[in-house]
């Protein structure tokens, strides 16, 4: 059971250094597997999902729980040859979820996702990308997301608002 004092608040700008912590828990370490060096958001397929924070089109929600932070949920717009791994075109965002270990498996990351669609909604969808052996897969469908590619050992899932198909 989530305690009460979970707080769920709009990121902004000042949040960039909390996303840097954040997109090293969005990493999917399989059980067994060594976490790889924090290093690895340095990496410009990574880092392009926190570099400059604060664009147009950037929005996200902080997980707090006791004034500590642990978790987050953020999409950002792609265009031209910039994309992320969830990419599926320049007018859906991309997704990232990360809730801290220790936190995982209480509706923290459902939480975080809700408040993240309710505001997303005027983007007419949203996508990610996520490994098909990650747990998080679930939540996902739940949340009404469908898979619509499969690239190597991630699925590309995208949930569209009921309105986006009158677009398309």
């Amino acid at each position: 059971m989530i305690e009460l004092s979970l707080q769920i608040r709009p990121l902004t700008k000042a949040d960039e250094p909390l996303l840097w912590e954040a997109i090293y828990h969005a990493i999917f370490v399989p059980a067994g597997e060594s976490q790889p060096p924090r290093s690895i958001v340095e990496d410009p397929s990574i880092s392009r999902y926190v570099n400059g924070w604060g664009r147009r089109g950037d929005l996200g929600f902080a997980a707090e729980l006791a004034g500590r932070r642990i978790g987050a949920c953020w999409t950002r717009l792609w265009a031209g040859s910039n994309r992320g791994y969830g990419f599926v075109d320049e007018r859906t965002p991309e997704l990232t979820l990360a809730v801290w270990p220790g936190h995982r498996a209480q509706g923290i990351g459902t939480r975080l996702l809700k408040a993240l669609l309710v505001e997303a909604e005027h983007f007419g969808g949203v996508s990610l990308s996520v490994s098909s052996t990650n747990p998080a897969v679930r939540l996902y469908e739940r949340m009404g997301f469908e898979r619509v590619a499969v690239q190597g050992s991630s699925l590309v899932m995208v949930r569209r608002t009921a309105d986006a198909g009158a677009e398309n």
